[in-house]
This record gives C-alpha cells, structure tokens and sequence, in this order.
C-alpha cells in the first residue's frame, strides 16, 4: 500500500503530464504533420508581406482592382492566408494608408487542423477520417489561435468579406494520398449556415455577419451591389435563418462533392434567390 503523501504525488504527476500531452505536445504534434503537407505559417506571412510591398509600387500578384497603372492599385488578399501573422501585416499595412482589402472563408473561421488530424470541430459534429482530402485547401487550416485571428479581424473590419472559395474537384482529385491531393474545397451551400453558426456561438454579430457576406465583397471591387437602398438592383436573397438541415454532398446543386462537412447538421439556408428582380433559385426544384 503506497503512503498518501506518495499516492497524492503520483495522482499530480500524472495529471499534469496529461495537461502538457494535451495541450502542449498534441498541438506541436499537428502543426508538424499538416505541415508536411502544406506552407508553412512563415511562407504565407511572408508572401503577404511581399504582395503588400509591391501593392504599393503599382505592381499586381495576386487579385487587384486598380483604375490606373500610374497610381497604387487596391489589393485584395483573397483567401486572407488564414494565418495570425497575415491579420497583423493586413492590419498594420492598413494603419499606413495602403489600399488594400481583404476576405475570409466560412472553413478558414469554422475548421483549425485538427480537422486534417480527424478530430471532431466540435462535440455536436461528426469527425472525418484522419487526413481526409477533403480537408485539404489552399491555405493550409491553421491553428484555433489563427481561426480566432480571422474572426477578430471580421469585427473589426480588417477582413471586409466572406468569400466561399468555392472550388470543385473530381472524385479522382481526392480519392488520392493527402500530399497527392488536389487543394479546395466546395464551399457555396454552407456559406450562409456557417456564417450563421459563428453568429450564434456570440463571435460575431449578425449585422456584420450580413454586411460581410453582402455589400463588404461589392465595395472590395467597387461594385454597386450587396445593397437593397432606393435605386438598387433587386438581388434578393430569401433566408430561413433557422432552418435544420444535414450536410449530404451527394443532394448539391454542386456537381462536385468534395466537402469537408459532410454529415454536419447547420442551420441556416437560402429559399429564394432574385436577380435583377428574378426568381433564379427555388429551394426544392
């Protein structure tokens, strides 16, 4: 029979070599193994630090609206690299006057790399297979302490935009080893409910969650859309915000099926879509 003292050690030991396994080496582990398989954290901060500095020279690499060549054009991170370190270049180039704008994917604020890992996002969602292809995207998931980044920045208006990314692939562009695999994920039908559910979860309001789904990706581009003010073209979305549904690839408009939240109950869809006062889309035919 051990003494108490020593039982009582023992007990503290253990659990705190579980609290470090947990939430020191488990977190290393998994950047390590995405990282075999993706850019690493320091090229993508690096690449927007490199597309910032010529932004302001005139010069394009990625995404751009410029009016004239002899003037700085505005440039647009799409994807916003879904990194912390990309936040801060964005947000600080921004307080030097650089014109530039910026968007973020509902799966760069909803996923972190342990989706890559196959752990569940969260207690009430189903996990995918460990390295599932459909986790696979450019840029690479990140850390929750990036996911958190990404949210902040849509509140405080560092990222005007959700964008969906939307990027179909074959069946045959995943049905491959991870490192094999075709980047991209299908993301337009689960936009709204994601968007939705960061609502909910009290990480971001829904008049910004509007505004960043609506006219924030119109004024990136300087476009006169996002809006229903006197004058405006009647695009008209019909939301049923509390609608329950259940992710099945397979009953898409998407030909494609390549998405990482299958099997994932959302809530939160779109009924009716007008264009210029049209009725283009009809939830059910």
């Amino acid at each position: 029979m051990f003494p108490p003292l020593l039982l009582i050690s023992i007990i503290i030991v253990l659990l705190l070599a579980l609290i470090i396994l947990f939430f020191v080496v488990r977190p290393i582990f998994i950047t390590m193994e995405v990282r075999k398989h993706g850019k690493t954290i320091e090229a993508t901060v690096i690449k927007v630090d490199a597309e910032l500095v010529l932004s302001t020279r005139g010069y394009t690499t990625s995404y751009f609206v410029h009016a004239d060549w002899e003037d700085p054009c505005t440039h647009n991170v799409y994807h916003f690299k879904s990194a912390a370190g990309s936040v801060r270049a964005i947000r600080e180039a921004k307080a030097r006057g650089v014109r530039i704008t910026a968007e973020a994917t509902p799966h760069h604020f909803t996923l972190t790399d342990e989706a890559v890992a196959g752990m569940a996002a969260s207690g009430d969602q189903p996990a995918a297979d460990p390295y599932d292809t459909h986790a696979k995207m450019s840029p690479p998931l990140r850390a929750e302490s990036d996911r958190a980044a990404v949210v902040a920045a849509l509140n405080d208006g560092t990222i005007e935009a959700i964008a969906t990314d939307h990027a179909p692939h074959g069946a045959l562009d995943k049905q491959v080893e991870f490192i094999h695999a075709a980047n991209g994920i299908i993301g337009l039908e689960t936009s709204l409910a994601l968007t939705l559910a960061l609502v909910r979860s009290g990480e971001l309001p829904l008049p910004r969650a509007v505004e960043r789904l609506t006219v924030g990706p119109a004024r990136c581009f300087g476009l006169p859309y996002g809006t229903l003010g006197a004058g405006a073209s009647a695009d008209v979305a019909v939301v049923d915000a509390e609608r329950e549904w259940k992710v099945d690839p397979q009953r898409f408009y998407s030909r494609s099926r390549n998405s990482p939240f299958a099997g994932w109950t959302l809530r939160g869809k779109v009924v009716k879509t007008f264009v210029a006062g049209k009725l283009v889309h009809e939830e059910g035919k």
